[in-house]
């Protein structure tokens, strides 16, 4: 049985607290076809953009929504087991920084023009061997916070 999954990051902005502005888009991450009998894990990839204008010298935080060990997507009452990373490695889960989870840190910095565009990788990875799901749609949402 072949299922297509796809995970859509919706955005939202923390208020602004110093002179910066910044937004955020995302791109999701879109896991395909995948495979219940199979006993590998299916990995894809998608991104985060942040825009940000103000005062040089600002130094913004990432995160995303707190996270245990897992998250879940949902199609109806079922739901596939999923994680996303802040390294291809898949090692490091992309949290707000409890429980164990990593944010990105300090890795925009708003340039003497008073403007900057950065992209950040998702790495995401949906578990294999998870033979009791059901042909469908599954999806995510995920709260994205800037904060500086």
């Amino acid at each position: 049985m072949r299922l297509f999954l796809v995970l859509f990051l919706f955005s939202v902005l923390s208020p602004p607290a110093l002179a910066a502005s910044c937004t955020v888009s995302t791109g999701g991450v879109a896991f395909g076809i995948y495979n219940t009998l199979g006993s590998q894990p299916d990995d894809s990839s998608g991104n985060i953009t942040v825009s940000c204008t103000g005062t040089a010298g600002e130094v913004v935080n990432v995160t995303l929504s707190t996270a245990t060990n897992t998250r879940n997507l949902q199609s109806g009452g079922r739901a596939l087991v999923y994680q996303l990373y802040v390294d291809v490695g898949r090692t490091q889960v992309w949290g707000d920084g409890t429980s164990g989870t990593a944010t990105i840190t300090g890795s925009i910095t708003v340039g003497s023009n008073g403007t900057v565009l950065q992209s950040y990788y998702v790495y995401g990875r949906v578990a294999g061997g998870q033979s009791g799901a059901a042909a469908g749609s599954y999806s995510d949402t995920l709260l994205v916070t800037l904060s500086w």
